[in-house]
């Protein structure tokens, strides 16, 4: 199954069953939806050939998964890394009771972040697509970790034929410039918490 996308001018096709996304131009579009796509016979020839070579590769039109499929052979497309049971501020709200989760307080090592990208990547059978997010705690506090995590991440995903998008959610406070221009390079995404006017932030997050 697939889904077809437009949004000012832009064109995408979704592969529900790989979780693969395609960014698409128009005539591309009107040949998935059925239509006739104006262009000329040289390039309708290409577009059938790139659609031919995608569904060879399981990344459009792939095979349906179905429940009982679901249940036999659970895939595993995402992970949340918890690389920092710590954080360096003690915000009064804390869910996640200033880090520790009401357990000891301590960092991922290297070796865990290696087996759990190991079983995300070795247990994700047809999904080209998955997903690491970087997660505390402050996981800037075991910054040496995350570094390495990417690292071994986009060498497995090399090997396995997988694209890994990582992103990572911080309170910012250690960010330097080398770790800006690392987070600008590697994640997809950044989420950075921020309570508000500076009064209210400082009072709701004392060190």
């Amino acid at each position: 199954m697939i889904h077809t996308m437009c949004l000012d001018n832009d064109y995408a096709v979704l592969d529900v069953e790989s979780g693969s996304i395609h960014k698409i131009d128009k005539p591309v579009y009107d040949y998935l939806n059925g239509g006739t796509p104006e262009c000329d016979a040289s390039t309708l020839i290409d577009i059938k050939s790139e659609i031919d070579t995608l569904k060879a590769s399981g990344l459009l039109f792939s095979d349906e998964i179905t429940d009982e499929k679901r249940f036999n052979e659970p895939v595993i497309k995402a992970i949340c890394l918890h690389v920092a049971h710590d954080c360096n501020l003690r915000c009064k709200y804390c869910f996640a009771n200033t880090g520790d989760y009401h357990k000891d307080r301590g960092l991922m090592s290297k070796e865990v972040a290696e087996k759990a990208l190991d079983l995300l990547v070795k247990n994700s059978k047809g999904r080209k697509n998955l997903e690491v997010d970087f997660f505390g705690g402050e996981p800037l506090l075991n910054f040496d970790t995350v570094e390495y995590s990417v690292d071994y991440g986009n060498r497995l995903a090399s090997e396995y034929g997988k694209n890994i998008r990582f992103t990572i959610t911080t309170n910012g406070y250690y960010v330097t410039d080398k770790i800006a221009s690392f987070i600008n390079n590697h994640m997809k995404n950044l989420v950075i918490s921020i309570d508000g006017r500076e009064n209210v932030h400082n009072a709701m997050r004392p060190s």
